[in-house]
């Protein structure tokens, strides 16, 4: 009996991430990436109110009786040279506000600066967070403002919070607690130059903060100047899984930055790897690494791909946990990454676990595993896979074995 398929179409979204070849790497970051990881890597939700008047010297300085004028164009702009050009990475989130230009309105994620408080809710993550974002200095209604974007991060108990910058502009960094809306004090707070990285580290929580970021200067910068912020600290619930004594371990070097995937990348990997396992009397126990990282201009998970061999009608039963969103396939070869079939497949929560149980015909499967989307994971989280009910033959290996006792 087997599973039902599903659409090939979902097969490539979903098993996107870890080819290398160049038209592969453009498939990633487009139509290999399903909806909800596309929603993901654009962390920016919109508006949320705080409360209180606010005392920020900008929001009594703007008015929003200014008209609105429209997209800017070229001319608008008025971009610079910078100091220096920063890249972003293929993995971090894009703060998804555009340049400001004169009689620009901030209303996107100005904080406290405006009468209508928007922020850029920041959710916990699995790693650090980085984002790159757009600041600069506008002209409206006769006076000069500096387009300061607020991040909010919502803490259950303290944190140790590591909020680092660097800019192509003089820069402005704040942490100030937000708990109490509008009225909040600024728990920390560096100036950097243009160029050059700053961090405040600083333990905080519970409670709704806000990390500030934005030009020195009130006036003489072009808009559209880059920074590149990360957040360390600010991570999910803790999720630890212990390996258990006798369990295989994947032996797959860890990923990070500029890794490429030549160990069990299957068929998402430019040379197809997967790691074979062998019958074995009982439960398999295997304990692996995954992770998100960059490399060659695009953002990667790493999936890995077990292959099993059937000779004869058996019931799988494919089981896992990981420190991370997971996800998991069932797949059968046929007979290669040319043509091949999801029999069944599973997304799980950091933690929890997830089975796949199919009875399956003889022939060579593929047990894939990885996170289930692209969130910052810190490569090195561990996951705990089992599968159960490949073994050899009993009668056929029973009756050897006695044979060979009366030779």
């Amino acid at each position: 009996m087997k599973g039902t398929a599903i659409a090939v179409a979902v097969l490539i979204a979903l098993l996107a991430g870890a080819a290398y070849a160049e038209n592969s790497v453009q498939e990633l970051t487009a139509a290999r990436m399903p909806e909800s990881a596309r929603e993901m890597r654009e962390p920016v939700l919109g508006t949320a109110a705080s409360g209180g008047a606010g005392h920020a010297t900008e929001r009594n300085r703007l008015t929003t009786n200014v008209a609105y004028p429209g997209a800017p164009s070229a001319d608008d702009l008025g971009f610079r040279d910078p100091p220096c050009e920063l890249e972003c990475d293929p993995c971090a989130y894009r703060e998804n506000e555009g340049p400001c230009y004169d009689d620009y309105i901030d209303t996107y994620n100005s904080g406290c600066n405006n009468p209508a408080e928007a922020f850029s809710d920041i959710a916990p993550a699995y790693g650090r967070t980085t984002i790159c974002g757009l600041s600069g200095t506008f002209v409206t209604g006769g006076t000069s403002y500096r387009d300061t974007d607020w991040y909010e991060i919502v803490l259950t108990e303290p944190r140790e919070v590591e909020f680092c910058c660097t800019a192509e502009f003089p820069l402005q960094m704040f942490v100030i607690d937000g708990t109490e809306g509008c009225y909040g004090s600024t728990i920390e707070s560096l100036s950097v130059d243009e160029c050059t990285e700053g961090c405040i580290t600083t333990t905080i929580g519970p409670g709704t903060f806000w990390l500030w970021v934005g030009p020195q200067v009130f006036e003489g910068l072009a808009c559209g100047l880059d920074y590149i912020m990360t957040i360390d600290g600010h991570y999910t619930d803790d999720c630890i899984l212990d390996c258990p004594g006798g369990a295989e371990t994947e032996g797959e070097p860890q990923c990070g930055p500029g890794y490429v995937d030549y160990f069990n990348g299957g068929c998402g990997s430019y040379l197809e790897a997967f790691s074979s396992l062998a019958p074995s009397a009982s439960t398999i126990w295997v304990c692996g690494e995954s992770g998100v990282y960059s490399a060659g201009g695009s953002c990667y998970r790493d999936t890995d791909w077990y292959e099993i061999v059937l000779d004869e009608p058996r019931e799988i039963e494919f089981c896992a946990a990981a420190e991370f969103p997971l996800q998991t396939f069932l797949i059968r070869a046929d007979p290669d990454c040319s043509n091949y079939e999801i029999i069944d497949t599973r997304a799980g929560d950091p933690c929890e676990d997830i089975c796949l149980t199919q009875v399956l015909d003889p022939g060579t499967y593929w047990l894939w595993i990885g996170p289930s989307y692209w969130p910052p994971i810190d490569c090195g989280r561990r996951y705990i896979m089992t599968i159960g009910g490949y073994t050899t033959s009993v009668e056929r290996t029973s009756w050897g074995t006695i044979k060979g006792l009366y030779r």
